[in-house]
């Protein structure tokens, strides 16, 4: 039985995320998947931070993903704990009386992938570039963070039979 752990460093906002997810990671990291969405933040990171993209504090420990459509991204939506979203594209932050009408996850916030544990030199990175993309960039929708999070996710495999050809 094999193990494998991977980190997500979690962005929770109060809009959803599918509109600039990306956008915010490749700002805040410098790194883009492969349909080159967010470049344009990308370029910003670098000319920003003084980076190049070979000593970039990121270019170790990104870790690409293949999303439903074949293409491996940084980054994703991710459901925020707290919000569920009624089916229509509509958010509310759960209560005891909204629960059964908000039954679905609500994907305000943006799931950074790493490969090893992001060092606090990282974190720090990531949390001031992110409030810079909401106060500098990105806030026609007056988005607002609401926090960060730091997860692990572990993934267990274990062969279960093995035929000889």
């Amino acid at each position: 039985m094999a193990t494998t752990e991977e980190f997500v460093f979690v962005i929770d906002t109060n809009a959803y995320s599918g509109n600039f997810e990306r956008d915010l990671c490749a700002y805040c990291t410098g790194a883009i998947g492969d349909c080159g969405v967010g470049k344009h933040s990308s370029e910003m990171y670098y000319e920003e931070t003084g980076f190049e993209e070979e000593d970039n504090i990121f270019y170790e420990c990104i870790a690409q993903r293949v999303d439903g459509l074949g293409c491996f991204r940084p980054c994703d939506v991710y459901p925020t704990p707290g919000w569920g979203n009624d089916g229509d594209g509509h958010h509310k932050k759960l209560n005891k009386s909204n629960q059964d009408k908000f039954k679905f996850p609500a994907y305000q916030s943006v799931g950074i992938f790493f490969s090893q544990k992001p060092t606090d030199e990282q974190i720090e990175l990531i949390k001031n570039r992110a409030e810079s993309f909401f106060q500098l960039i990105k806030n026609e929708r007056k988005v607002a963070i609401h926090g960060f999070r730091l997860l692990i996710e572990k993934q267990i495999v274990e062969e279960v039979a093995n035929w000889e050809a």
